[in-house]
Protein backbone atom coordinates (compact mmCIF):
# COMPACT_ATOMS: atom_id res chain seq x y z
CA UNK A 1 0.00 0.00 0.00
CA UNK A 2 2.92 2.33 0.45
CA UNK A 3 4.60 1.44 -2.69
CA UNK A 4 1.06 2.34 -4.38
CA UNK A 5 0.66 5.48 -3.06
CA UNK A 6 4.81 6.23 -3.78
CA UNK A 7 4.00 5.06 -7.11
CA UNK A 8 0.95 7.47 -7.07
CA UNK A 9 2.67 10.40 -5.74
CA UNK A 10 5.10 9.98 -8.33
CA UNK A 11 2.74 9.87 -11.29
CA UNK A 12 0.51 12.66 -10.13
CA UNK A 13 3.61 14.96 -9.87
CA UNK A 14 4.44 14.20 -13.20
CA UNK A 15 0.78 14.42 -14.69
CA UNK A 16 0.69 17.92 -12.66
CA UNK A 17 4.19 19.06 -14.57
CA UNK A 18 1.81 18.02 -17.95
CA UNK A 19 -1.70 19.80 -17.12
CA UNK A 20 1.29 23.02 -16.53
CA UNK A 21 2.94 22.26 -19.65
CA UNK A 22 -0.63 22.62 -21.38
CA UNK A 23 -1.68 25.40 -19.44
CA UNK A 24 1.49 27.15 -20.65
CA UNK A 25 0.88 25.83 -24.32
CA UNK A 26 -2.81 27.56 -24.39
CA UNK A 27 -1.11 30.84 -22.66
CA UNK A 28 0.87 30.55 -25.63
CA UNK A 29 -1.51 30.83 -28.47
CA UNK A 30 -0.97 33.78 -30.62
CA UNK A 31 -2.51 32.88 -34.02
CA UNK A 32 -4.83 30.23 -35.11
CA UNK A 33 -1.84 27.87 -35.79
CA UNK A 34 -1.12 27.68 -32.28
CA UNK A 35 -4.55 26.02 -31.91
CA UNK A 36 -4.22 23.16 -34.16
CA UNK A 37 -3.53 19.65 -32.20
CA UNK A 38 -4.74 21.11 -28.52
CA UNK A 39 -7.74 19.07 -28.55
CA UNK A 40 -5.65 15.90 -29.21
CA UNK A 41 -3.15 17.17 -26.69
CA UNK A 42 -6.18 17.64 -24.56
CA UNK A 43 -7.71 13.98 -25.12
CA UNK A 44 -4.67 12.56 -24.65
CA UNK A 45 -4.19 14.37 -20.77
CA UNK A 46 -7.44 12.80 -20.35
CA UNK A 47 -6.06 9.10 -21.11
CA UNK A 48 -3.38 9.72 -18.87
CA UNK A 49 -5.26 10.60 -16.17
CA UNK A 50 -7.21 7.28 -16.44
CA UNK A 51 -4.41 5.64 -16.15
CA UNK A 52 -3.08 7.05 -12.95
CA UNK A 53 -4.48 5.69 -9.55
CA UNK A 54 -4.79 8.96 -7.61
CA UNK A 55 -4.54 7.82 -3.85
CA UNK A 56 -4.95 11.11 -1.78
CA UNK A 57 -8.51 12.54 -2.14
CA UNK A 58 -7.87 16.41 -2.05
CA UNK A 59 -5.19 16.20 -5.13
CA UNK A 60 -7.90 13.92 -6.69
CA UNK A 61 -10.20 16.62 -6.57
CA UNK A 62 -7.61 19.29 -7.54
CA UNK A 63 -6.60 17.35 -10.69
CA UNK A 64 -10.61 17.60 -11.70
CA UNK A 65 -10.91 21.07 -10.94
CA UNK A 66 -7.67 21.70 -13.25
CA UNK A 67 -8.79 19.51 -16.09
CA UNK A 68 -11.91 21.13 -15.87
CA UNK A 69 -10.63 24.80 -16.20
CA UNK A 70 -8.40 23.71 -18.90
CA UNK A 71 -11.02 22.04 -21.11
CA UNK A 72 -12.92 25.35 -20.46
CA UNK A 73 -9.81 27.56 -21.43
CA UNK A 74 -8.80 25.37 -24.51
CA UNK A 75 -12.77 25.47 -25.81
CA UNK A 76 -12.51 29.62 -25.84
CA UNK A 77 -9.34 29.71 -27.28
CA UNK A 78 -10.39 27.18 -29.67
CA UNK A 79 -13.57 29.67 -30.37
CA UNK A 80 -11.72 32.05 -30.64
CA UNK A 81 -9.50 31.38 -33.30
CA UNK A 82 -12.12 29.29 -35.55
CA UNK A 83 -13.05 32.38 -37.97
CA UNK A 84 -9.65 32.87 -38.67
CA UNK A 85 -8.99 28.89 -38.96
CA UNK A 86 -12.00 29.19 -41.43
CA UNK A 87 -10.70 31.87 -43.63
CA UNK A 88 -7.28 30.16 -43.44
CA UNK A 89 -8.77 27.47 -44.58
CA UNK A 90 -10.49 28.75 -47.91
CA UNK A 91 -7.90 31.15 -48.47
CA UNK A 92 -5.87 28.18 -48.66
CA UNK A 93 -8.01 25.93 -51.29
CA UNK A 94 -7.34 27.83 -54.15
CA UNK A 95 -3.50 27.15 -53.55
CA UNK A 96 -4.38 23.63 -53.04
CA UNK A 97 -6.28 23.57 -56.34
CA UNK A 98 -3.53 24.83 -58.31
CA UNK A 99 -0.84 22.54 -56.85
CA UNK A 100 -3.69 19.39 -57.30
CA UNK A 101 -3.87 20.45 -61.33
CA UNK A 102 0.30 20.83 -61.61
CA UNK A 103 0.34 16.86 -61.09
CA UNK A 104 0.83 14.89 -63.83
CA UNK A 105 0.17 11.69 -63.44
CA UNK A 106 -2.02 9.35 -60.68
CA UNK A 107 0.96 8.64 -59.08
CA UNK A 108 1.45 12.44 -58.44
CA UNK A 109 -1.77 13.01 -57.53
CA UNK A 110 -1.68 10.54 -54.70
CA UNK A 111 1.92 11.67 -53.60
CA UNK A 112 0.32 14.89 -53.40
CA UNK A 113 -2.13 13.24 -49.88
CA UNK A 114 1.55 13.14 -48.66
CA UNK A 115 3.19 16.67 -48.82
CA UNK A 116 3.39 19.20 -46.34
CA UNK A 117 0.77 21.52 -48.10
CA UNK A 118 -1.98 18.99 -48.25
CA UNK A 119 -1.19 17.34 -44.60
CA UNK A 120 -1.56 21.40 -43.27
CA UNK A 121 -4.60 21.18 -45.07
CA UNK A 122 -6.22 18.71 -43.70
CA UNK A 123 -5.01 19.49 -40.70
CA UNK A 124 -6.98 22.35 -40.63
CA UNK A 125 -10.21 20.81 -41.99
CA UNK A 126 -9.70 18.67 -38.86
CA UNK A 127 -9.49 21.71 -36.69
CA UNK A 128 -12.39 23.08 -38.18
CA UNK A 129 -15.65 22.56 -35.30
CA UNK A 130 -18.60 23.67 -37.70
CA UNK A 131 -19.28 20.36 -39.82
CA UNK A 132 -21.08 22.11 -42.22
CA UNK A 133 -18.33 24.29 -42.93
CA UNK A 134 -16.04 21.31 -42.72
CA UNK A 135 -17.98 19.36 -45.08
CA UNK A 136 -18.34 21.75 -47.57
CA UNK A 137 -14.12 22.47 -47.99
CA UNK A 138 -13.54 19.13 -47.41
CA UNK A 139 -16.06 18.03 -50.16
CA UNK A 140 -14.71 21.10 -52.74
CA UNK A 141 -11.16 19.33 -52.09
CA UNK A 142 -11.88 16.13 -52.77
CA UNK A 143 -13.98 17.23 -56.06
CA UNK A 144 -10.85 19.07 -57.05
CA UNK A 145 -8.59 15.63 -56.55
CA UNK A 146 -11.22 13.38 -58.63
CA UNK A 147 -11.34 15.59 -61.42
CA UNK A 148 -7.72 15.71 -61.71
CA UNK A 149 -7.59 11.49 -61.37
CA UNK A 150 -10.13 11.48 -64.18
CA UNK A 151 -8.46 14.00 -66.38
CA UNK A 152 -5.02 12.37 -65.56
CA UNK A 153 -6.76 8.82 -66.44
CA UNK A 154 -8.34 10.41 -69.60
CA UNK A 155 -5.26 11.69 -70.91
CA UNK A 156 -3.01 8.26 -70.09
CA UNK A 157 -6.04 6.17 -72.30
CA UNK A 158 -5.80 8.76 -74.84
CA UNK A 159 -2.02 8.37 -75.20
CA UNK A 160 -2.37 5.03 -74.81
CA UNK A 161 -4.82 4.95 -77.83
CA UNK A 162 -2.45 7.03 -80.00
CA UNK A 163 0.34 4.64 -78.97
CA UNK A 164 -1.90 1.38 -80.20
CA UNK A 165 -2.99 3.24 -83.27
CA UNK A 166 0.60 4.57 -84.19
CA UNK A 167 1.72 0.24 -83.92
CA UNK A 168 -1.01 -1.14 -85.37
CA UNK A 169 -0.27 1.39 -88.56
CA UNK A 170 3.98 0.82 -88.03
CA UNK A 171 2.54 -3.37 -88.72
CA UNK A 172 0.45 -2.72 -91.34
CA UNK A 173 3.00 -0.74 -93.19
CA UNK A 174 5.89 -3.66 -92.40
CA UNK A 175 3.16 -5.99 -94.27
CA UNK A 176 2.53 -3.73 -97.22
Amino acid sequence: NHAREKLSGIRTTEFDGQLTTFQQALDEVKSVGDTIGLDEQFVKLLEVRQKIDVTDPQKRREIEQRLHSLQTSKDTVNNQYQGELVNAAKETLPKIEQLVKETGSTQELGYFSTSTQAQQFEMMLANIRDPQVRKELRDRYNTLRSEQRTRLEENSRQLAEQDRLRWAQVVQEARE
